[in-house]
Order: structure tokens, then C-alpha cells, then sequence
């Protein structure tokens, strides 16, 4: 991150015009970084719920015996392998 910062680049979000017209350069680096930490807080967030859903959902089907995991799929692009 420090990177492209270090590049000069910013983050311009098109729908928040207000921040366009910004010209002090600590002032435009601050609100750049909030804004990227934000979305960044936002994708974690997003993402964590998103494994603990698959968690939960496997083990439900584990439950119910409908899940098998992933090593019937490994067999089973094995065996196509084979055949071709």
C-alpha cells in the first residue's frame, strides 16, 4: 500500500465528488487512507462472514452425510485423467 502511495496515487471515488476539490495535501491523504481503510475493514469483514456461512454449511451437510469433502473430487479428476 505504501508503494502506490509512495507513487503519488489516490483514491478518486466518483459517486463523492466533494473530495475532488480537496487541494491541501495532508488533508487529501488522510481522507484517502480512511476511505481505503474503510473499504479495506469492509472486505475482511465481508470475507470472514463469508467462511464462517461455508463452515456452517458444511457442517450441516456433514450432518445430514451429504458432504464428502474435497478428496472425492481429487479422485475423480484422477479418474478422468486416466480415461483420456
Amino acid at each position: 500500500m505504501n508503494q502506490i502511495q509512495d507513487k503519488g496515487a489516490i483514491l478518486k471515488i466518483l459517486h463523492f465528488s466533494a473530495l475532488n476539490g480537496i487541494q491541501e495535501d495532508n488533508l487529501r491523504r488522510l481522507l484517502n487512507n480512511l476511505f481505503i481503510e474503510l473499504f479495506k475493514y469492509t472486505a475482511e469483514n465481508d470475507r470472514k462472514k463469508v467462511c464462517k456461512r461455508q463452515r456452517q454449511g458444511i457442517e450441516l451437510a456433514k450432518e445430514k452425510g451429504k458432504y464428502k469433502g474435497v478428496l472425492w473430487l481429487i479422485v475423480l479428476i484422477q479418474q478422468i485423467n486416466r480415461s483420456v
